[in-house]
């Protein structure tokens, strides 16, 4: 939290890379939790405002509701100030989006049924009827249910390129121990450093990750040391400003393998059609967001996400053997 939050800064540490806009946190957490969020963030003010309706909340303080609510809310606001923005920060705060969300569907549901009630003399007698309350809850929960269905199958169709490249290299391509001769194989990464799954997709210690240098020039990773208490060891060439550590840099043509994502416009060679040195092993489709369509790529319509989404190659290349 000290490093993350109170020792950001424009020039180095967190900020050095992954800064995003204030609304970044708000437009992730619709994405993974659709109407549930904006009900959550209505909470606190439904619950000071019209805690009457609710015979739960009518006998708690002011200081107690708010208590009770603002935490998630306090999270947020502290996760907005730094420019260093990520997903995971707002992790911590998932259980309370979702209380929230229920304590302020709840009682909002106990809002407009008084109202309701208010507007309408017969319903002032006899209250709302059952069935329309069932209604009312069973079309928020298909809502739901269908938004989050969508984004379900949005991020397997448009995302899940990486980890079928990666499974093909663990399951299939290495399986077969495709270079014998060869002591260490190193398989390497780009710019696509930062979608390496894990180390668990490279089958032993002869199958090495390795960095090319790339677009990307903040620090890069390390493998552990092999020595006693690993973990606990301070590397050398490391900073804590996330400046550019050439040392990580593999040369090319040390590289056995290479996994890319192949764009338009990038900074990097385009490995994928560089036919001479490299031979494609298996290629999937990632998702072009740049030439999509912002909201037919975030959730999934069947044929309409097909017509207005654009996707380039991921690829496992192998090189091409001298006289191949």
């Amino acid at each position: 939290l000290v490093y993350n939050v109170f020792a950001s800064n424009e020039t180095g540490g967190s900020a050095r890379y992954g800064v995003e806009p204030w609304t970044f946190y708000f437009l992730n957490a619709f994405l993974n939790f659709n109407v549930v969020f904006p009900l959550a963030l209505s909470s606190l003010f439904i619950a000071l405002y019209f805690h009457k309706y609710n015979t739960c909340l009518r006998g708690l303080r002011s200081l107690d509701r708010l208590l009770i609510f603002s935490p998630m809310l306090l999270w947020l606001g502290i996760m907005l100030q730094p420019p260093h923005k990520e997903e995971r920060f707002l992790y911590v705060i998932y259980p309370l989006v979702c209380f929230n969300a229920a304590v302020a569907a709840v009682l909002g549901g106990s809002v407009l049924e008084s109202w309701a009630c208010a507007l309408s003399p017969t319903m002032a007698k006899k209250g709302l009827p059952a069935r329309l309350k069932t209604a009312a809850g069973a079309l928020l929960v298909a809502t739901v249910l269908l938004l989050s269905v969508s984004r379900i199958a949005a991020v397997v169709v448009n995302y899940s390129a990486p980890l079928r490249v990666w499974t093909h290299l663990s399951r299939v391509e290495l399986a077969g121990n495709p270079l014998p001769g060869v002591q260490d194989v190193n398989v390497c990464v780009g710019k696509e450093w930062y979608r390496f799954p894990s180390n668990f997709f490279l089958p032993d210690r002869r199958y090495q990750l390795k960095f090319l240098e790339s677009g990307f020039k903040g620090q890069l990773p390390a493998p552990f040391s092999d020595s006693p208490n690993a973990t606990a060891i301070v590397h050398d060439h490391f900073n804590q400003l996330n400046m550019e550590e050439p040392s990580r840099y593999t040369p090319l043509s040390q590289c056995h393998y290479l996994v890319d994502l192949d764009l338009l416009e990038q900074q990097e060679p385009h490995y994928v059609t560089d036919t001479a040195n490299w031979t494609r092993v298996f290629c999937d489709d990632f998702l072009d967001s740049r030439n999509s369509h912002p909201i037919l790529r975030a959730f999934w319509f069947p044929r309409l996400s097909a017509q207005h989404t654009r996707f380039n190659p991921y690829c496992l290349l192998r090189r091409r053997q001298a006289g191949a």
